[in-house]
């Protein structure tokens, strides 16, 4: 047996009656236009990002002082971290000399784990404190190691150097961010 049309009556197939199947043809074909269309924009979006990442740098970093450190042009009595904190981050890719980025701070996220309501939004500073009120616990005063580092002697925190990128933007600047955390 085959499709037996009957004069705008249902089609049967295999004696079972069907309706017309032009209704459900418009919705594949509208349905098969929306994703050619969904896939062109993210596929655009993709496309952009990945032009726009071609001039990123893969490098290891680590934090390496307090911003304060820095900046300051006199001695003052007192560790720097008690009245500002920020952070310089040495840069090290291959192939080029190694830099510092001043100014930088970890990234936070809210959570509802934390005193503060407040963590660390990559790994690499899960043992660093989670409020910028507590800026000289980022460096441990016996051992002069910053928390990004702490896994030397704390085997439950991160140790050595992290992943990094650095992207020039002209004018002797650059922007400097982490791979998106697992």
């Amino acid at each position: 047996r085959g499709w037996a049309v009957r004069g705008g009556s249902p089609t049967e197939v295999h004696g079972v009656a069907m309706k017309c199947g032009c209704t459900w043809a418009r919705v594949v074909i509208a349905i098969g236009v929306f994703l050619i269309l969904v896939g062109g924009i993210v596929g655009g979006i993709a496309g952009q990002e990945l032009l726009r990442l071609q001039h990123v740098v893969q490098a290891k970093c680590s934090i390496a002082g307090f911003q304060a450190d820095m900046e300051r042009e006199v001695v003052i009595a007192g560790r720097t971290c008690e009245r500002s904190c920020g952070f310089y981050v040495s840069v090290v890719a291959e192939g080029q000399p190694p830099f510092y980025v001043l100014n930088w701070m970890p990234e936070y996220q809210e959570s509802y784990h934390s005193s503060t309501g407040f963590i660390a939004t990559h790994e690499h500073f899960a043992c660093c404190p989670t409020s910028a009120e507590d800026c000289c616990g980022f460096e441990s005063e016996s051992t002069g190691l910053f928390c990004d580092n702490f896994g030397v002697t704390q085997a439950e925190c991160p140790a050595g150097p992290w992943p990094c990128y650095f992207e020039p933007l002209g004018d002797d600047q650059l922007a400097l961010g982490l791979p998106a955390s697992a």
